[in-house]
């Protein structure tokens, strides 16, 4: 993300600290910002549920190590668990092109004799689900792992719902408690067009509950229609094309990245108009 988002970000993450309700904190996609938040939030003595969940088996490996000391419970897929996934339908429900759309072409590829044997190979450091738990300072910690084997950016796969709600789990038990709460929730992985979905679908069942949403890399073409349908939200322009450490942050695509459906799909052939979009920021606190 550009250095302006994070700022912006860190700002919001201490104040809605300060509104006297319970407080949680949920990224969809974990990495060095989860690193950089918490650091901001344990300065300030804030006190949150935070919670990371990641679907790519290296950054998950990665986060673990950033906060050593905590309770790791792993749940390891079975044969007749991989058999599912390559049957299972499409569960998207945005329109995706099939030139676009990925679930399909890896069950090809897991359903062949060559992917079993993949699988069984890499059962152990790949082919499974897990959660971690550690109390850091003033938060709460969890960092839920979802195996997946494509990146689901289109809600396609048989594991979207489990993506997408394992890590809201807490924050709903206390809502049907009846406690007043406030979700920051940040959206940096995964099929972000349908979180946002379940997000205001929160909104609408539960009348205490006041979020922030931060979409990332909002300028996105497949994200437009989700951004439509809540006018309130607004976008929030870099002041400049680099990140926090002053390296780069976006790069002009290449000319025949420009010229595909996929990435009119998935992104813009101009990087100031990307910029000016990068991030979409909804409240209702």
């Amino acid at each position: 993300m550009s250095a302006t988002a994070s700022r912006y970000i860190i700002q919001k993450l201490v104040e809605r600290g300060k509104l006297g309700k319970e407080y949680f904190i949920v990224e969809y996609g974990a990495g060095y910002s989860t690193e950089v938040f918490l650091d901001q939030l344990i300065k300030e003595h804030v006190h949150a549920t935070y919670v990371a969940v990641e679907r790519d088996p290296w950054w998950y490996k990665e986060v673990l190590k950033m906060f050593p000391g905590g309770i790791l419970a792993k749940h390891q897929w079975s044969f007749s668990d991989y058999k599912k996934f390559v049957k299972a339908n499409p569960q998207n429900i945005w329109e995706v092109p099939e030139s676009c759309a990925r679930l399909k072409t890896t069950q090809k590829k897991l359903g062949s004799l060559c992917g079993m044997i993949r699988f069984f190979l890499k059962k152990n450091t790949f082919w499974f689900n897990s959660e971690y738990r550690l109390k850091i300072g003033t938060v709460n910690f969890e960092c839920p792992y979802i195996c997946e084997p494509f990146k689901d950016q289109y809600g396609e796969s048989p594991h979207k719902n489990k993506y997408i709600g394992i890590p809201l789990e807490e924050l709903v038990n206390q809502l049907k408690s009846g406690k007043e709460c406030h979700a920051v929730i940040m959206i940096d992985g995964g099929p972000r067009a349908d979180v946002v979905n379940e997000i205001f679908s929160l909104l609408k069942t539960h009348k205490n509950l006041t979020v922030d949403i931060f979409l990332f890399e909002a300028y996105r073409g497949y994200y437009q229609n989700v951004i439509a349908v809540h006018p309130e939200g607004k976008f929030i322009p870099a002041e400049k094309n680099e990140r926090s450490d002053g390296t780069l942050y976006l790069q002009e695509p290449s000319i025949e990245e420009k010229g595909s459906l996929c990435m009119k799909l998935m992104g813009v052939t101009d990087v100031n108009d990307a910029l000016k979009r990068e991030l979409w920021h909804y409240t209702n606190a």
